[in-house]
């Protein structure tokens, strides 16, 4: 169900217990309610989350709809808070990975990386979005994520990274303490997501903010 680190490394008397939940137990409400129950029977108090990972899982392929965005002279990309004005220029933070057969290039992988992610992976926010049944087929092997969705023959992910510093900052802003029920709260894991989505990549067309909900829902031809 998850796993329990106790302390900090070169701590003698920390009082901290960090616990991770293993990844099927997302796919299944009920194993996550227990296994979020778990450490209450052992006699521990949630304190605060460390690190989530949210995923938005769709037919839609969000690395071509990044892309079109990307390419979309008519609209202003601002990556990290600033526009960026130089289009032909290396764009820090920003990558494209692909899988290759000898013939042409497959399954991009769009990486979005805050400049403090960019040093150091831990830190910081990171948006990725990839084609997430390849990656079942090819690498993770996690058929539960095919059968929770019910196996569809596309499969895509877009994917936000938030860390301690992130978390603590967003709870602050909206006035309320962390809580493990927010697990279950779909308002609160949306706004989560589209709230630091947004704070890493969004776009502007003249001065009217595209929001991403009709970026996604037109398939980034807006």
């Amino acid at each position: 169900m998850g796993f329990l680190k106790f302390g900090r490394y070169g701590e003698n008397a920390s009082r901290y217990v960090y616990y991770k939940i293993s990844n099927p137990c997302l796919y299944d409400r009920e194993l996550l309610r227990a296994a979020l129950d778990l450490p209450e029977l052992l006699g521990l108090h949630f304190n605060n989350f460390t690190a989530i990972d949210i995923a938005f899982d769709h037919n839609k392929n969000f690395s071509s709809i990044i892309k079109r965005m990307l390419r979309n002279d008519r609209v202003t990309t601002i990556l990290n808070g600033k526009a960026v004005k130089d289009r032909k220029g290396i764009i820090k933070g920003l990558s494209f990975d692909y899988s290759s057969s000898l013939s042409r290039l497959h399954c991009p992988t769009v990486t979005i990386r805050q400049a403090k992610a960019v040093r150091n992976k831990e830190k910081g926010i990171t948006v990725q979005s990839y084609d997430k049944r390849a990656e079942i087929e090819t690498h993770s092997e996690k058929q539960y994520i095919l059968n929770f969705h019910g196996n569809p023959r596309h499969l895509f992910r877009l994917e936000v990274r938030l860390r301690y510093q992130e978390l603590k900052d967003y709870y602050r802003k909206i006035g309320r303490a962390q809580a493990v029920e927010d697990l279950f709260d779909p308002a609160i894991l949306q706004d989560l997501f589209f709230y630091h989505l947004s704070s890493v990549l969004r776009f502007t067309k003249g001065r009217k903010p595209l929001t991403w909900q009709d970026i996604i829902s037109s398939n980034g031809r807006i």
